[in-house]
């Protein structure tokens, strides 16, 4: 995320946060706010190989694990895999696919069910363009935990800016926030991500946390 207006520049601990995705996704069910985004795929079908450290189940650390509140992480095979989080009012259901690039492992989310108790237009309209994104999330992984980080708006900008037209790149200015959308079709899509896989400035800082549930 970057100011509308311009602004000197702030080192990466005192600048501003994004909202971590995961949370915005269990509060508001849109895919995301400020992380960038994707329109197309970055999964194929021939991703089907899947870490063994990834299998079984995860929950958020953090996040209430309780009769009313819930996340949970369902990792089954590279092809089917879920998150479900939900409260006393909505209840939200992604689709991951787990992708090898550049040497690390990536996770291409997508929202499949999403319940928030009276649903107007404007929800349902939300709704229907959440499910026509991807979230792309970079993954750390551990023997009892997953970092889950997304892309960096402000810097995949100026990436953008430098080369400009070796990748497709929507920004969308409001008087608080600035949102990205990559725009290129898969093949192009994954070319990007294994070439800044490695590029850890291109990532946020601090990402979600999952571990094992008790």
């Amino acid at each position: 995320m970057r100011p509308f207006f311009p602004a000197p520049p702030v080192s990466r601990s005192t600048r501003p946060r994004c909202p971590n995705l995961w949370l915005v996704i269990a509060a508001a069910a849109l895919l995301p706010s400020c992380a960038p985004s994707a329109i197309h795929p970055l999964a194929t079908a021939a991703d089907t190989v899947l870490d063994d450290r990834l299998r079984g189940q995860w929950v958020v650390s953090g996040f209430p694990q309780d009769s009313v509140r819930s996340s949970r992480v369902d990792v089954r095979s590279g092809r089917s895999s879920t998150l479900i989080v939900r409260d006393s009012t909505s209840y939200h259901e992604m689709a991951l696919r787990f992708v090898r690039l550049g040497g690390r492992w990536f996770v291409d989310a997508q929202l499949e069910s999403a319940q928030t108790g009276e649903m107007g237009a404007d929800d349902l309209a939300g709704k229907r363009k959440s499910k026509q994104v991807h979230a792309l999330m970079r993954l750390e992984i551990s023997a009892d935990s997953i970092e889950a980080r997304t892309f960096e708006g402000w810097r995949l900008a100026g990436y953008h800016r430098k080369h400009r037209g070796e990748f497709g790149l929507k920004e969308e200015s409001s008087m608080y926030l600035t949102t990205y959308v990559l725009t290129d079709k898969t093949p192009a899509l994954r070319r990007l991500v294994a070439r800044i896989a490695n590029v850890d400035s291109m990532f946020q800082d601090h990402g979600m946390t999952f571990v094992r549930p008790h």
